[in-house]
């Protein structure tokens, strides 16, 4: 092996630690630059937006109005700059990207990153006008301008007889149905109206007819009832009717008829009328009667004499058997009452 001068040796010391040099300042220049181009994609400095990494491609929003906090998501103190208009509610429209260039640059904020997606989808969300809806606004104006008369336990139902068109209102607070006009017929069973599905001072008009129907709710047996039974309340139930198939002479309230007793057969889910029920007196004058009451969470139980007749739900006096104290109780089932002080 052939030896070195220490010329020689000098020279591969000093390559060695020129190389380990260089490789050392060119990844701390990289890395530097790195660093300074992350720095600049702050919207701390220069009005400087995000990158094309902090815009959104696809935006899904109920406004009427665009803002740079819905472009950008990391839009900071420019989210609530106004850009554009949005899409109807229900539709869907398409954002240049070059025309978001010059909104931003119009609002004096400068965007160093060109590196960008040609569109961006806009979805402006909404609800479908429905029958439900249009109930509600009609019967609203209705009843405002004092077209029609509600009574007690009366239901109106709107039918409509042309199809609804595929409109769609906003679903926050700025849009809605407006009515612009309404005409009812004389027999106050047809409807036909003007409606508007409105955004803002924008909107759709169509026309509607409906036919009007008035309902009522009334009280029915679950399963029927034979003749001489009495109605307790865990026996009826609801029902709705339509008003002009119903006599006047029928039961609206449950309460109305509870303790009465049928005179005949009453079958179950039809109207039940004031002739079909009588008042029976379930505890007589003289009557020994079991009085129920509660003391201090025990339920206390006593013998009593009516001093006065009295059906379900009526309040009489009874005279304590044991003590002779008179009591006013309340008549809850056949010689059975409860006190009521």
């Amino acid at each position: 092996m052939p030896l070195i001068t220490f010329w020689q040796f000098t020279h591969y010391i000093n390559t060695f630690v020129a190389n380990i040099l260089r490789y050392i300042l060119v990844h701390v220049f990289v890395f530097a630059m790195i660093s300074f181009g992350a720095a600049s994609a702050d919207i701390q400095k220069n009005d400087d937006l995000p990158d094309v990494y902090g815009i959104r491609h696809t935006i899904e929003l109920d406004r009427h109005i665009l803002t740079v906090g819905d472009v950008f998501e990391h839009a900071g103190l420019f989210k609530d700059i106004a850009l554009f208009r949005t899409p109807k509610p229900g539709e869907t429209g398409w954002l240049d990207v070059n025309n978001l260039v010059e909104a931003l640059e119009r609002n004096n904020i400068l965007w160093f990153r060109p590196r960008l997606p040609r569109k961006i989808l806009i979805k402006r969300t909404g609800k479908r006008i429905n029958d439900k809806m249009l109930q509600s606004v009609l019967l609203e104006k209705l009843y405002d301008e004092k077209l029609l008369d509600k009574e007690d336990g009366e239901i109106l139902e709107i039918t409509f007889l042309n199809p609804l068109p595929p409109f769609y209102v906003s679903q926050s607070e700025t849009g809605g149905l407006q009515v612009l006009s309404l005409n009812i017929g004389s027999n106050k069973d047809l409807v036909s109206a003007k409606v508007r599905a409105r955004d803002l001072d924008e909107g759709q008009d169509f026309k509607i007819l409906a036919r009007l129907e008035k309902k009522v709710k009334l009280p029915v047996l679950k399963k029927g009832a034979l003749q001489g039974v009495a109605l307790r309340k865990r026996m009826l139930t609801h029902k709705i009717f339509k008003k002009s198939n119903i006599a006047q002479n029928v039961y609206m309230d449950i309460d109305n008829m509870l303790g009465l007793i049928a005179r005949r057969d009453i079958e179950s889910d039809t109207p039940i009328y004031k002739n079909d029920l009588e008042i029976k007196k379930t505890v007589k004058t003289n009557d020994i009667v079991m009085v129920e009451y509660n003391l201090a969470g025990l339920a206390i139980r006593a013998k009593a004499t009516a001093l006065e007749n009295g059906t379900i739900n009526e309040i009489i006096q009874v005279r304590n058997t044991r003590s002779g104290q008179i009591l006013k109780v309340k008549i809850i089932d056949n010689g059975v009452v409860e006190l009521t002080q």
